[in-house]
């Protein structure tokens, strides 16, 4: 659960979908979606929503003026913050 805590009810619609073609890889009757299963579809599956927070977080590192970014964002323009990422 840990491991999706972020995650849409699209994204783990897709996991799900995922795992389920990883488990019918052996072409076996009677599919069987176990724990490892599982892991290894969400490893294959990147989400969106981490996807949204690298673009984010790259804009904020390309962005010039802090007066052009959304209040939430102009800490992360500071120099010591965007060194400890």
């Amino acid at each position: 659960a840990e491991e999706t805590e972020n995650y849409t009810g699209a994204e783990i619609e897709t996991v799900v979908r995922k795992a389920y073609e990883l488990a019918n890889e052996d072409d076996r009757e009677g599919t069987v979606l176990t724990a490892d299963i599982i892991s290894e579809a969400i490893i294959r599956c990147r989400p969106s929503t981490q996807q949204v927070q690298f673009m984010t977080m790259l804009a904020i590192e390309e962005c010039d003026d802090k007066d052009l970014l959304p209040e939430k964002y102009k800490g992360l323009l500071d120099k010591k913050n965007l060194e400890d990422r």
